[in-house]
């Protein structure tokens, strides 16, 4: 705070929060100031005594955040003094207040427990209803633990990579007309369905043959105790771990197969990824094709099997991903008829964190890559080449292992991990 040719005292204030009518009703204040900085020392107005000498004040003022209520609260800063001569009709005088007011974000209490769910397709399967375990009404979700409203996410990927999958806190999320790509997406295919309070919620405009993937959050973006929700103050309830999340599965209408699969597994053995599956009977069976893909959309064929022909007995089949990707791959069996018809079995996951325990995923990336690495990564150092070997950047990996690619064009690029004297490399795809 400066002031020139100042003789009396400076009264310096923050008026109370500025939208009360919601989320503020006992109208308490939301910002404190102080001269000292001291945490006993912050009020909500001020004196300030001008230099005797220079007629002037030159003090730093300390303004406190202490919110009381979600959202993004908003007071004036306002000052007085007898030199001013302004005055009311009633001979008070009236504070004057400077063009910046003073503004803070505050979002709701994140829950500390997750909604148990089921999910069932409805009788045309193009749409599906999700139940919530236990069915409490709002205030005994909140009183429990548990968010007051929930998040219903759609996808067709099997799993979910936290955090770059995870919705986002202080974001509002719109399911649209409550259809499967109505609504926004919490990241690339992750689409919202519903979104609010209740103990269902129920959504349309799913492919009746295909299979999909639920997946439910918590959160709380109100006052506790209190309905009104403030867009600006979801607080959701996510994953605290890398581990990639199932998905609740909701199985396609099923149609029947000339080809019987009995079991199809993927297991990570010894730096390949040993796949197997049986059939219980075939019939006009050509090939199985076993695709792999490294986000769970876009899956390319790895090699093909003979099948049987016909046949009504047991057979076991086997496959090996010599070089699996580093990070979550995905694995399907296409089986292909002799007349030319094909289906797709169900998805499997192999986590292959490769690289004596390292792991960057996902691969491609669009925005954050993450990196796991054995031990702890404080003090972990990355480096980001193109392919001629010209650094693009250099920094220290965070805690949870995040990296930044947003600043990188669309191309292969090197990252190069040095961590306690070990140094990993893999060449990753930003899109």
């Amino acid at each position: 705070m400066t002031a020139l040719r100042a003789r009396e005292i400076i009264r310096i204030s923050v008026s109370p929060d500025e939208d009360p009518a919601n989320y503020n009703t006992t109208n308490k204040q939301q910002f404190e100031i102080s001269l000292s900085g001291a945490e006993d020392d912050f009020h909500t107005f001020i004196d300030v005594q001008p230099s005797a000498t220079t007629y002037s004040v030159d003090r730093k003022i300390y303004v406190r955040f202490v919110p009381t209520r979600v959202g993004l609260p908003v007071a004036e800063v306002r000052y007085k003094s007898t030199e001013l001569y302004t005055t009311d009709s009633n001979g008070n005088q009236i504070y004057k207040v400077l063009d910046d007011r003073l503004k803070g974000w505050a979002l709701a209490i994140e829950p500390t427990k997750q909604t148990e769910y089921k999910a069932v397709r409805s009788t045309d399967f193009t749409g599906a209803t999700v139940t919530y375990i236990p069915a409490y009404d709002g205030d005994s979700y909140e009183a429990n633990g548990f968010g007051r409203f929930r998040l219903v996410v759609i996808s067709e990927k099997s799993t979910l990579l936290p955090p770059q999958d995870n919705p986002k806190d202080g974001i509002a999320y719109n399911p649209g007309s409550n259809g499967y790509q109505t609504g926004d997406q919490i990241s690339p295919g992750f689409y919202v369905v519903a979104s609010g309070s209740g103990t269902v919620a129920t959504f349309t405009g799913l492919d009746a043959a295909k299979t999909y993937y639920v997946y439910v959050f918590d959160y709380n973006a109100n006052n506790p105790g209190q309905n009104a929700i403030n867009g600006v103050a979801y607080n959701f309830k996510t994953p605290t771990d890398f581990s990639p999340i199932p998905g609740y599965i909701i199985p396609g209408n099923p149609v029947i197969l000339p080809v019987q699969l009995a079991n199809f597994t993927a297991k990570l053995n010894n730096k390949r990824v040993d796949l197997n599956w049986v059939t219980a009977s075939e019939k006009n069976s050509k090939a199985f094709e076993v695709e792999r893909s490294a986000d769970g959309i876009n899956f390319q064929k790895l090699q093909s099997v003979a099948g049987q022909g016909n046949t009504t007995t047991r057979h076991e089949y086997a496959s090996v991903d010599a070089q699996p990707l580093v990070g979550v791959s995905y694995y399907r069996l296409k089986q292909v008829d002799t007349d030319g018809k094909f289906a797709y079995s169900g998805v499997v996951t192999v986590n292959n964190v490769g690289n004596g325990g390292v792991a960057m995923y996902p691969n491609p990336v669009r925005d954050q890559l993450m990196i796991q690495l054995p031990g702890n990564t404080k003090g972990a150092v990355v480096t980001v080449s193109d392919l001629t070997g010209r650094v693009q950047f250099t920094k220290t990996l965070s805690t949870e292992g995040r990296l930044n690619m947003n600043s990188l064009k669309p191309g292969i690029y090197v990252v190069t991990v040095v961590n306690g004297g070990q140094r990993f490399t893999q060449k990753i795809v930003k899109q």
